[in-house]
């Protein structure tokens, strides 16, 4: 797939063109500098329950069981092989993977400038800059476990490249690579469709379709292991496709459209958990309105043959790549973080490229269109909106350095937020700073008397003190909230149990065993109490099955 579309742009004939290893090494410093207080960050959720507690990755000899098995939570074989080597070499010692994240984004800002110099320097220049520097990047380059969008963005990068110079073979083995980093970059080909819609007609042969049908062919398998393997192993919060429900549905994708393109071009007021209240305001939904009615708008235009320059065309495609590369995280696919918040900053990091370079393309036609006499001054303005997107990185990366301080930055921003307070309770409790936690898991309370979590955690924290009628009432609450949940009845039978209301323990057990999914504790424990009770004959029903379930999850969870 050759580029057929010439570039109207004037070359900046004063500008020198760096070789591309130089623009990466500066890329790399900038990066290091913005990103500075992310260096020594923590092991922070995601990263401690796929990473450093998961013993599939920890306890396995090779990587080969994470290409040969789907009983795994999500099938990125390339990234989880490249875990498994990073722990194997260093472990828990965080600083090897925040360097190695820093150096994958500024690899990607260095390939998105290869991708663009022919279209002019002021182009290329200003859009890998702006994708290097703009804080809402901060969250996948300062979280570790996001290795892998980063690593799937850096090959699905490499593909293109390697497209636009013919080398069509290599490039689709690039392109699986990507999706087996990540199948984030699954809808890569839809904007290869658009792409060569634009080409001369010449230049569409039989051989480039094929071509392309490859591309779809690959995203179609990679899109259905995904959700084969997160739905079977990860339960009904797995992704899935989502139910249509009509006009709902559209307004709710138009919303996080539009928070995502809001926050793109106004990036300020960044958390790593943004409210959803945030995301059903009224100015989310007309952006992300004005952002599908333009690109359907040029799209027609363009269809029906109406004179454009060169930089509309492109600016419609930098459009496209935006909006079709951001569409499964606009809610057609459920995960897991949408039951917190239906956004989240690093679901955009693949999608940014397109903005980022349409941000360049304007930069670029402002720049060749103004006099001599203006041009530095527009330069001065394009300097002070760097520093500004790199202060405002840098300021963002400083809360990634743990999980307390990332839920302190959310709670500080939004103090109504319970999820909010809910987590940073969890993170003080890693902590062991149980008077902290507990009070975190109160105002949570406070904030949402339904939420479950805070009652259960709380209730727990009382058990920790021996308070079973304080821990006692605060699981009968967890149970009414969520009567499937059943480590409440697990935790309710015990307090009961040391209470000496050892009737009262065997009912709530076995209330749970009706209401909630099989559970292992709960089996266990009511073989357990039935024992003690001296109760063979309900034991001898109970206590088989428990010692099935345990065998099995010893089995699951490896060697």
């Amino acid at each position: 797939m050759r580029d057929h579309l010439r570039s109207s742009l004037t070359t900046n004939r004063w500008w020198t063109r760096p070789p591309w290893l130089l623009v990466f090494a500066v890329f790399f410093l900038l990066a290091l500098a913005v990103f500075a207080p992310a260096w020594r960050g923590e092991f922070i959720m995601d990263d401690w329950g796929y990473i450093s507690d998961n013993r599939w990755l920890t306890s396995a000899p090779s990587p080969l069981r994470f290409w040969t098995s789907l009983h795994q939570t999500d099938y990125w074989p390339l990234s989880y092989s490249i875990y498994w080597a990073l722990w194997r070499l260093f472990g828990t010692a965080s600083f090897p993977y925040h360097l190695l994240n820093i150096g994958l984004h500024a690899l990607n800002a260095a390939l998105l400038w290869q991708l663009l110099r022919r279209w002019g320097a002021v182009l290329s220049m200003g859009a890998a800059l702006i994708f290097l520097l703009h804080p809402q990047q901060v969250q996948a380059v300062a979280w570790i476990f996001q290795l892998k969008t980063l690593l799937a963005t850096a090959l699905a990068l490499g593909a293109l490249l390697l497209m636009s110079r013919g080398r069509n073979g290599l490039a689709l083995v690039v392109f699986v690579a990507a999706l087996l980093a990540k199948s984030s970059v699954v809808m890569l080909p839809v904007f290869l469709l658009a792409y060569l819609v634009n080409e001369p007609a010449e230049a569409r042969s039989k051989q480039v379709w094929v071509w392309l049908g490859l591309y779809f062919l690959a995203s179609l398998v990679a899109g259905l292991v995904t959700i084969y393997v997160d739905t079977q192993h990860v339960g009904d919060v797995g992704a899935q496709l989502e139910s249509w429900q009509g006009a709902a549905t559209l307004v709710f994708m138009l919303s996080n459209l539009g928070f995502y393109v809001q926050h793109f071009f106004l990036p300020i007021g960044f958390a790593f958990l943004q409210p959803s209240s945030l995301v059903a305001q009224v100015w989310p939904k007309l952006i992300g309105v004005g952002v599908v009615a333009l690109l359907v708008g040029f799209g027609f235009a363009l269809k029906w043959r109406h004179r454009f320059s060169t930089q509309w065309i492109l600016g419609w495609l930098c459009l496209v790549f935006y909006l079709v590369n951001l569409l499964p995280a606009l809610g057609l696919v459920q995960v897991p973080a949408m039951k917190l918040a239906p956004v989240a900053n690093h679901w955009a990091y693949f999608a940014n490229l397109g903005l980022a370079a349409m941000l360049g393309l304007m930069l670029a036609t402002w720049f060749e269109s103004a006099s001599s006499s203006w041009r530095l001054v527009q330069l001065g303005g394009m300097v002070a909106c760097g520093l500004f997107l790199a202060s405002a990185s840098y300021t963002q990366a400083a809360t990634y350095g743990s999980e307390v301080a990332i839920w302190r930055d959310v709670v500080s921003k939004y103090p109504n937020s319970a999820v909010g307070y809910f987590n940073l309770g969890a993170a003080l409790n890693k902590r062991e700073q149980r008077q902290d936690a507990a009070t975190a898991f109160a105002t949570a309370i406070q904030l949402d008397p339904s939420h479950r979590g805070a009652h259960f955690n709380l209730a727990v924290y009382h058990i920790g003190l021996s308070q079973w009628s304080e821990a006692e009432s605060l699981l009968r609450r967890t149970v009414v909230i969520d009567r499937t949940f059943a480590p409440a009845y697990v935790n309710l039978g015990y307090v009961l149990w040391q209470q000496g209301r050892r009737e009262d323990a065997l009912g709530a057990l076995k209330v749970g065993l009706q209401a909630a999914p099989p559970h292992l504790e709960l089996y266990k424990n009511l073989c357990m109490y039935l024992q003690q009770s001296q109760l063979p004959d309900e034991a001898a029903v109970i206590c088989p099955v428990a010692q099935a379930m345990e065998a099995d999850a010893q089995r699951a969870a490896g060697p």
